[in-house]
């Protein structure tokens, strides 16, 4: 696995927890996917050790479009600090949403498959360098799950959800998410973004 760039306390605590309130308790629109990981190529190895579930989201940036003008003046602190992350280099934000699961007591310990969330060709890459990156609202379980890109059934890197964590990660990197946690709510901003070489 490629450098996993960690930064802590991003957000001023009174903020976040505000933030945090009105993703969860106030009229905050959350839209049902059935699918955790719709867009992605699911490989066939996966298939019987991981499974898929449904994940509440609310999309900011689609395709490097603004979305949702609401959501990203929640999110811009965060989306702020990947810009200071890359000082006085260009970062262009191509898939950006808030994403909640909601506990499942009989999915404990269900991953859902591994993937990359962005898809690019060598050609592509060589205009930019491609990020992943996860902010955590709120402390769960449910761990992000790092998987050999060579053996996806193989877990190399477990991060537990840490409230005002955010981790970025190569995009190349295959990952996994939880179906559901058993206790509480997992409420993150996925963040995928490109630097310009």
């Amino acid at each position: 696995m490629k450098e996993l760039i960690c930064i802590k306390d991003i957000l001023d605590t009174i903020y976040l927890d505000e933030q945090y309130q009105r993703l969860t308790v106030d009229k905050f629109p959350w839209y049902l996917n059935p699918s955790s990981v719709p867009h992605c190529d699911i490989k066939e190895e996966t298939k019987s050790n991981y499974k898929d579930g449904p994940v509440f989201r609310h999309s900011i940036f689609w395709d490097s479009k603004l979305n949702s003008k609401e959501a990203l003046n929640r999110a811009q602190p965060i989306l702020k600090e990947i810009e200071n992350v890359f000082p006085g280099e260009e970062v262009e934000f191509t898939y950006v949403s808030f994403n909640l699961l909601v506990p499942n007591p009989f999915e404990e310990g269900a991953l859902n498959f591994p993937h990359i969330d962005t898809e690019y060709t060598e050609e592509e890459l060589k205009e930019f360098d491609a990020y992943t990156g996860i902010f955590y609202f709120n402390d769960s379980d449910g761990d992000t799950v790092f998987v050999d890109n060579e053996n996806l059934n193989k877990v190399i890197h477990r991060i537990t959800p840490q409230k005002n964590t955010l981790f970025i990660w190569d995009h190349r990197q295959y990952h996994a998410a939880p179906v559901a946690p058993t206790t509480g709510f997992r409420v993150v901003l996925n963040i995928n973004f490109n630097v310009k070489k």
